[in-house]
C-alpha cells in the first residue's frame, strides 16, 4: 500500500483550519504552506508539528488508492453486478467502491444500492 504525507488533511481532521492552527500556535501561514503542504518537511519538522498537533507522525500518512488518485473521486461500477443486473429489470445496479478507515487505515469495502428518482 503505498502513503502520503497530507498536512493539510491532518490539521483539518483535528478541528483546525490552516489560519486558526497558525494563530494558535504563533506560525506564519504562508511558512506552514510554503515549507509543510508544498516543501519537503525534515523529520525535526514533522515531529515540532505533530507535537503541536498532538498525534503520532503517522497519522500524517494517508494511503493512496487507485480511487482517491482519480480527479472527481466518482465510485467505479463493479461489472459483474452491472452484468447480472442487465438481466432482472427490478434489480438495480450496485455500485461498489473502497474506502480507508481514517484511525488504522484499513481498507474498506463499500456497496450501495442506487434507485430510481420518484
Amino acid at each position: 500500500m503505498r502513503t502520503k504525507i497530507d498536512i493539510r488533511r491532518a490539521i483539518t481532521e483535528r478541528g483546525y483550519t490552516i489560519t486558526s492552527f497558525c494563530q494558535k500556535f504563533d506560525l506564519k501561514t504562508q511558512n506552514i504552506i510554503q515549507n509543510y503542504i508544498k516543501g519537503n518537511p525534515t523529520i525535526k519538522r514533522l515531529e515540532d508539528l505533530c507535537e503541536k498537533l498532538d498525534c503520532d507522525i503517522t497519522d500524517l500518512f494517508y494511503p493512496i488508492d487507485g480511487l482517491e488518485a482519480t480527479e472527481d473521486n466518482v465510485p467505479l461500477l463493479n461489472n459483474e453486478n452491472e452484468e447480472r443486473n442487465k438481466n432482472k429489470k427490478d434489480v438495480q445496479p450496485v455500485v461498489n467502491t473502497t474506502a480507508f478507515c481514517p484511525h488504522c487505515g484499513a481498507k474498506v469495502r463499500v456497496g450501495v444500492v442506487l434507485l430510481p428518482e420518484q
